[in-house]
């Protein structure tokens, strides 16, 4: 897969930089007109961004996962728990082909699905080979009944592969082992960024790198109030760094004249080899963002740059 916006030579940096500083230290309008957007990979998918863990990508990174919004059907006669069930099972999209595979279910889990047992989102993690994913499933609480210590089960997929040696789709089916924890990690298993925030105002707030400052950040909104940047260390989960170090992901967060919080912007920052160079700017809220374990892509569950219908979407940008 090709990807559009990348870091290509000093020329293009160098031009790129004016334009970046423009964006990031004018006061323009906060709707997110000069957005790079990235390149769309989850399809027409309204995809979840929930708070936990909304996607995650295979140690390999041959596969990312994520979960659709779930699909409520109102007459229970119209749609079984197991078709529902199907709908808003996670989806596994294929790195390297750009492939949305199907999802298929053993007779076990398609007992577990009709039984009640849902499959929630944010619970998965991987094998270290990326060969299997894992994932975490609790009988739904039914309406009018006491609330019950919840039963669980784990689901593992397994790529099931075509003739040549592709995977064609994933199956998932019932397992009593699970080598990993389902779940998005703790705070204190999330690394450190390697930058420190000096907030110099309301409205003013510098990052800073090996002694130097990297990025200064105004609001971008001409009727915010002030910004924010989380602390690197207390609010470690709203950064990441690539796997060699040199790319930095965080947001900023302004409150408008009413009190109310604006729309995050989302930035990636070079810390090494061309640091100085102004913040790419990715877009406004991006609810999570994570590196390619062997390169430097990044994939992030955002509001969809073009704004279509309000939904969300996973985007993806390549740096060098």
């Amino acid at each position: 897969m090709v990807f559009a916006h990348i870091f290509k030579k000093a020329g293009a940096v160098a031009a790129l930089t004016v334009l970046l500083f423009l964006s990031v230290s004018c006061s323009n309008p906060a709707d997110g007109s000069d957005a790079t957007g990235g390149d769309i990979i989850s399809g027409e998918a309204d995809v979840w961004c929930g708070d936990r863990q909304p996607f995650l990508i295979s140690p390999d990174a041959g596969f990312l996962v994520f979960w659709p919004q779930a699909v409520s059907a109102p007459d229970s006669e119209t749609m079984t728990q197991n078709r529902r069930s199907a709908q808003n099972a996670p989806q596994f999209l294929d790195l390297k082909t750009g492939e949305n595979l199907p999802v298929e279910f053993a007779p076990d889990v398609t007992q577990a699905l009709e039984e009640g047992f849902q499959i929630g989102k944010g619970g998965i993690c991987w094998e270290e080979d990326g060969s299997r994913a894992y994932f975490s499933a609790a009988m739904a609480h039914k309406s009018g009944q006491p609330p019950q210590r919840p039963q669980r089960r784990y689901f593992a997929a397994d790529p099931v592969f075509s003739g040549d040696g592709t995977p064609k789709a994933f199956k998932l089916s019932i397992t009593e082992d699970v080598p990993c924890r389902t779940g998005p990690p703790h705070l204190h298993e999330l690394p450190v960024p390697p930058v420190t925030v000096l907030r110099v105002s309301d409205k003013k707030s510098q990052i800073v790198y090996d002694g130097g400052i990297l990025a200064e950040h105004r609001p971008r909104g001409r009727t915010s109030r002030g910004i924010s940047i989380p602390d690197p260390e207390s609010g470690r989960q709203n950064y990441a760094v690539s796997g060699d170090g040199h790319f930095l992901f965080y947001s900023v967060y302004e409150r408008d004249v009413t009190g109310f919080s604006a729309p995050s912007h989302s930035y990636v920052l070079r810390l090494k080899e061309a640091a100085g160079t102004s913040p790419y700017f990715l877009g406004l809220s991006v609810y999570q963002a994570l590196w390619n374990p062997l390169q430097n892509t990044l994939y992030a569950c955002m509001k969809d740059p073009h704004g279509k219908h309000g939904k969300s979407v996973i985007a993806v940008w390549e740096f060098e």
